[in-house]
C-alpha cells in the first residue's frame, strides 16, 4: 500500500495551469528572484544552518519524481548563490531531515533513488567538514514516510508510516550521542501523511494523517518522552492529511489545508489546538484551497502560506496567505513570482523567507524567491536620561527597517515644556528651566513604516531633571543723586530662577534713610549738612541651602546753600 503517492505523484503534464488573481492590491509584502539553484528541486528538505546557509536535500527533477538526488546544495544568503554541497551515500526520497542541537543535520531512512524500495540508511551532515558520514541504521525493516522531530533532550523521535507497505504506528528514537535507535511506546493510532511538532512542555504532539484504510484521520496524541508513551488527546475537528503545521509563539498550534476527507476532499481551513486546554478551535479559512503548500513561522509571530495546488491532480497556484495569531485571521499576501507546490519555504536570519524549487503544472522548478515581509522596524535602545536644570539634554532615534525598501517616519509625544523633536534630524532636544526639575515619563518615541498596513515600533522613556540651586538675580541699580533736603525713593527687585521667594536686605544706610525689606522700597528725605557719597549694599537671599548676591550703590548728595537764619 502506498497511499501517500497520491500526493506525490500528480500528472501535471495533462493539466493546464488556469489560476488568475484578482483584486490583490497594495500589498506590503514583496517577493524578488532569489539566484537560481543549481538543479529543479521537487519534494525535498530545506534546513536553516546555524550558519545562516540553507541546505537542500532529498529532492528529485519532477514527475514521477525519478530518480531522488544524492546530491545536496547550499544557499548562501549573504551572497545569494548556490552552491553544491557534500554528496551523501544515498538517496533519501520522502524522509524528512532535522537540524540537532550540535548544529549537524540528520536524514533517516526514505527510500532509494527509484522512490519505490524503502532504505535504512541513516546519515549525518557537518558542514564544517562538508561531510555526510552513515550512522546507525533504522532498526526496522522497510520503514518509511515516517514523521518526527528533535526532542528538547536532543533526541529524535520518528513515528508512524509505512512498515512493507502498511501504516504502521511504530515509533522509535535516535540518540546522537550513543548512535543508537531505540524501540519507544506505539503510537495509539496507525497514521501515515500525518503531522508532528514539539510542543513547548516537551511533549510531542501527532495529528491528522491516513489511517490504514486510506481514511483522513482527526485523531490526535502526544508522546511523553519520560515515560515513552502516548497518550490521546482531543480530536481534529476535520481532517487536513498533507497539510500544515505550525507551533505559535503562544505555544498553541496551528494546523491548516490539506486533505479533509479521502477521495481527495481538500480544504482552505484551519484550526488552532491549545495543549494547556486540550482543545482544537477553528481558526478560518484561507482565500484558497490548497495541499502541499508550505507554512513558515515569520519574526513577528504571523504565519506565512505559500502555494501549494488546489484541487484534486489540479494546479501549483501563486496564492500566499497571512495568519495573525493574535486576532486569529487570515488575510491574503503579495503572491508568488511563479506558482508551485512540493516546494520548500525557510524563514532566514533577516527575517526573510527563501522559497526555492517545487513544480508548476507542467514544469519542475530551479527558480527560488525571497519574500519580504512588512515587519515592524528596529529602534536602537534609548533608554531613560537624567540632565540636570540648565543643561542640554540631545539624542537621536535611531531605527531601521527590515525591508530597505521601505521609508521611516519618526514622531515623538508627551513632549516636556520647552523640548523639541526634529523628525528629519530624528534629534531630541531640551535645557530644562530652572523651574522644572521633576520626572517626566512616558516621553514616547515611535517609528513607522510606509507598508500596508504601516508598522511601527516605539519606545517611551523616563526623563529625571536634577535640581539645581542657582542665586537670586539683582535687578541692576544705578548710581543715586540727590541734593540735601530731597527725597531720593527707588525699589529694588530681585527674583530667583528656581522660583524660590527671595529676602531682600540694606547696609550701610545714611541716617533718616530707610529700606522695606518686603516692597524693596528705599526711602530717604536728606537733610541740610548731609551733602557727601554714601556707599549702600543691597542684597537678596534666596534658596536652600540659602544663596546671596549683592550690589553696592553710591549715592551722592549735593550741597545746597542756604540763607542765613536771623536768630
Amino acid at each position: 500500500m502506498k497511499a501517500m503517492r497520491r500526493f506525490r505523484y500528480v500528472n501535471f503534464l495533462t493539466l493546464v495551469l488556469l489560476w488568475l488573481m484578482t483584486g490583490v492590491t497594495a500589498l506590503a509584502q514583496t517577493w524578488t528572484p532569489a539566484a537560481q539553484m543549481l538543479d529543479p528541486w521537487v519534494s525535498g528538505n530545506a534546513i536553516l544552518l546555524n550558519t545562516g546557509q540553507v541546505l537542500m536535500v532529498g529532492g528529485c527533477n519532477m514527475v514521477p519524481y525519478l530518480p531522488y538526488y544524492v546530491t545536496t546544495q547550499l544557499y548562501n544568503p549573504t551572497t545569494n548563490s548556490w552552491s553544491y554541497g557534500a554528496t551523501m551515500s544515498a538517496a533519501h526520497s520522502t524522509a524528512p531531515a532535522f537540524l540537532l542541537q550540535n548544529g549537524q543535520v540528520i536524514v533517516p531512512g526514505g527510500g532509494d533513488a527509484t522512490g519505490n524500495n524503502p532504505s535504512p540508511i541513516v546519515e549525518i551532515y557537518d558542514l564544517n567538514q562538508n561531510v555526510w558520514t552513515q550512522v546507525a541504521p533504522l532498526s526496522l525493516s522497510n520503514w518509511w514516510y515516517f514523521q518526527g522531530c528533535v526532542m528538547a533532550d536532543g533526541r529524535v523521535l520518528i513515528c508512524g508510516g509505512q512498515v512493507n507497505g502498511g501504516t504502521t504506528n511504530a515509533a522509535q528514537i535516535y540518540d546522537p550521542v550513543t548512535n543508537t535507535w531505540s524501540v519507544t511506546g506505539a503510537m495509539n493510532q496507525a497514521r501515515q501523511g500525518h503531522m508532528v511538532v514539539l510542543l513547548p512542555n516537551n511533549q510531542v504532539l501527532a495529528t491528522s494523517g491516513a489511517g490504514p484504510g486510506g481514511d483522513s484521520q482527526l485523531s490526535s496524541e502526544v508522546f511523553t518522552p519520560s515515560t515513552g508513551e502516548w497518550t490521546p488527546v482531543a480530536s481534529m475537528n476535520m481532517g487536513h492529511r498533507a497539510g500544515t503545521i505550525t507551533v505559535l509563539p503562544s505555544g498553541m498550534v496551528l494546523v491548516a489545508g490539506g486533505e479533509s476527507a479521502t477521495g481527495g476532499v481538500f480544504t482552505s481551513t484551519s484550526e488552532i489546538y491549545n495543549p494547556t486546554a486540550n482543545t482544537w478551535t477553528s481558526a478560518g479559512n484561507m482565500s484558497a484551497i490548497r495541499v502541499n503548500a508550505c507554512a513558515t513561522l515569520l519574526n513577528n509571530g504571523h504565519v506565512l502560506m505559500t502555494g501549494g495546488y488546489s484541487a484534486s491532480g489540479a494546479l501549483s497556484i501563486p496564492s500566499c496567505d497571512l495568519f495573525d495569531p493574535i486576532s486569529q485571521t487570515w488575510s491574503q499576501a503579495a503572491p508568488l513570482i511563479t506558482p508551485r507546490c512540493f516546494h520548500t519555504a525557510t524563514p532566514l536570519q533577516n527575517g526573510s523567507v527563501l522559497v526555492a524549487g517545487g513544480q508548476t503544472a507542467t514544469n519542475a522548478l530551479a527558480s527560488a524567491e525571497l519574500f519580504t515581509p512588512n515587519l515592524p522596524p528596529v529602534m536602537n535602545p534609548i533608554g531613560n536620561q537624567a540632565i540636570a536644570e540648565g543643561q542640554t539634554l540631545s539624542f537621536t532615534v535611531i531605527a531601521t527597517n527590515p525591508n530597505p525598501a521601505q521609508e521611516l517616519t519618526y514622531t515623538a509625544s508627551n513632549l516636556p515644556t520647552g523640548a523639541t523633536f526634529d523628525p528629519e534630524t530624528q534629534t531630541f532636544t531640551w535645557t530644562p528651566s530652572y523651574t522644572q526639575a521633576a520626572v517626566y515619563p512616558n516621553v514616547l518615541f515611535t517609528v513607522t513604516n510606509n507598508g500596508t498596513p504601516p508598522m511601527q515600533a516605539q519606545q517611551a522613556i523616563t526623563i529625571t531633571v536634577g535640581y539645581v540651586n542657582m542665586p537670586p538675580v539683582l535687578t541692576q541699580i544705578p548710581n543715586q543723586t540727590v541734593n540735601e533736603n530731597q527725597l531720593l525713593q527707588f525699589v529694588v527687585t530681585a527674583t530667583d530662577p528656581n522660583g524660590n521667594p527671595v529676602t531682600l536686605s540694606a547696609g550701610g544706610l545714611p541716617t533718616g534713610a530707610s529700606f522695606n525689606p518686603t516692597t524693596g522700597m528705599f526711602n530717604w528725605v536728606t537733610a541740610y549738612g548731609q551733602a557727601g557719597n554714601y556707599l549702600v549694599t543691597f542684597t537678596a537671599t534666596s534658596g536652600n541651602p540659602p544663596l546671596q548676591v549683592s550690589q553696592q550703590v553710591t549715592i551722592t548728595v549735593g550741597y545746597v546753600n542756604c540763607l542765613p537764619i536771623v536768630a
